[in-house]
C-alpha cells in the first residue's frame, strides 16, 4: 500500500513539474488521470489507489475496466465498479 502511494505521489510531482508554469496554459487541475484494472487486481490495487488519489486532487478520473481473458465478466465486479 505505502509502495502505491508513493508511486501516485511520484507521478502527480513530474506530472506538476510539466504543467506548472507551462505556455499552454495547463495546470495540474486540468490533467485526467487513466486507470486499468481487472477483476484479481481490484481489492487489492484498484480501490486503494482511487482512495489514495481521491485524498490528494480531485482530478478527473477515467477507468479502463476489464474482464479477465476468456472468463465471463464477474457481476460482483460490475456492482464493485459501479459503486
Amino acid at each position: 500500500m505505502k509502495r502505491i502511494m508513493n508511486n501516485a505521489e511520484s507521478i502527480f510531482d513530474r506530472a506538476k513539474r510539466l504543467v506548472v508554469g507551462s505556455d499552454d496554459g495547463v495546470r495540474p487541475q486540468g490533467i485526467t488521470i487513466g486507470i486499468t484494472t481487472f477483476e484479481t487486481r481490484f481489492d487489492q490495487y484498484f480501490s486503494p489507489l482511487l482512495s489514495q488519489i481521491r485524498k490528494y486532487v480531485d482530478n478527473e478520473i477515467v477507468v479502463a475496466i476489464n474482464g479477465e481473458h476468456e472468463q465471463l465478466f464477474g457481476e460482483n465486479y460490475r456492482q464493485n465498479i459501479l459503486k
